[in-house]
C-alpha cells in the first residue's frame, strides 16, 4: 500500500511539473504577444503621428497655393484698372467692359482655387 501511494504521488508530482512547464509555456508566449503589441502600437503611434504631419504639410501647400493665385489674379484685376477707354466705347459701355472682365476674372480665380484644392485633395487622399 505504502509503494501505490508512493507511486500516486509520484504520478502526481509529475503531473505539476508538466503543468507547471505548460504555464511557464504560456507565460513566456503572453509575453513575447505582448512585446509584440507593443511594437504594433508604437507603429501605429508612428503612423498616426505621419499621417497628421503629411495633412498639416497639404493645408500649408493648399495654403500658399491659394496665396499664389489670388496674387496673380489681383494683379490681373488691378491692370483693368489701367484700361484706357476706346474712342469708340461710350462711358457705358467702357464701365460694362472692365465690370465684365473683373467678373470674369474673379469666376475664373475661384475655378482655379477650387481645382487647385481638389488637386491637393486627391493627393493627399493617395498618399494617406
Amino acid at each position: 500500500m505504502l509503494a501505490s501511494l508512493a507511486a500516486d504521488q509520484a504520478s502526481r508530482e509529475e503531473s505539476v511539473l508538466k503543468l507547471a512547464e505548460l504555464r511557464h509555456w504560456e507565460i513566456e508566449s503572453l509575453v513575447g504577444g505582448a512585446e509584440g503589441a507593443e511594437s504594433y502600437l508604437k507603429a501605429i503611434e508612428t503612423a498616426a503621428a505621419n499621417r497628421a504631419d503629411i495633412a498639416q504639410r497639404y493645408r500649408a501647400v493648399v495654403a500658399e497655393k491659394k496665396a499664389a493665385i489670388g496674387d496673380a489674379y489681383d494683379k490681373r484685376v488691378k491692370a483693368v484698372a489701367s484700361w484706357t477707354q476706346h474712342p469708340w466705347e461710350s462711358d457705358d459701355d467702357f464701365r460694362a467692359r472692365a465690370s465684365d472682365e473683373r467678373i470674369r476674372l474673379a469666376c475664373e480665380k475661384q475655378a482655379k482655387m477650387i481645382a487647385s484644392a481638389a488637386g491637393v485633395d486627391a493627393e493627399e487622399k493617395a498618399l494617406l
